[in-house]
């Protein structure tokens, strides 16, 4: 991770820029495109034709900062409409995945908002104006919590009852 920030610094330094910018201005108005595209954080492998590897074939004509970035890429395969069998077959950069209908697969990454409140049911994401997927997991995850705090304040009960 330290070798993209490195490399991203490096890069934009070199990039000739307005005097007074935002990171945020540059990325939206496509300066940085020959550095970084947000469009690449998220990538449908089924789109890859017979014979194709996603690093060889697809990775090699991305900007510098993402080709960096594809090393630390996972494999997500979401059920999107919960009926427990995967709808996508993704390798994205890691964070939660966001829909967004102006990337070519209709999804991004972001990460939280400092200051988002944990147990609010809306989160906020930095620079984004997406919705998170939820998934089967997520809720899978969210019942098995809840199941946890019934179990364990019935066995409180049960010791009280004694």
């Amino acid at each position: 991770m330290q070798g993209a920030a490195d490399l991203a610094a490096r890069e934009i330094s070199r990039t000739p820029l307005p005097a007074e910018t935002t990171l945020e201005t540059v990325l939206a108005d496509g300066s940085l495109n020959a550095i970084f595209s947000e469009d690449n954080l998220v990538f449908d492998l089924d789109t890859l034709g017979p014979g194709q590897s996603f690093f060889q074939d697809v990775v090699g004509g991305w900007p510098v900062l993402n080709q960096q970035l594809a090393t630390t890429m996972i494999v997500d395969r979401p059920d999107l409409n919960g009926d427990r069998t995967p709808d996508r077959n993704f390798i994205r950069y890691p964070g939660a995945l966001l829909v967004d209908a102006t990337k070519p697969t209709g999804y991004t990454v972001g990460e939280e908002q400092p200051g988002t409140q944990a147990n609010s049911s809306v989160a906020r994401w930095k620079g984004k104006s997406a919705t998170q997927v939820s998934n089967h997991r997520n809720r899978r995850h969210q019942e098995k919590r809840r199941n946890g705090r019934r179990k364990a304040s019935k066995v409180q009960n049960n010791a009280r009852n004694r």
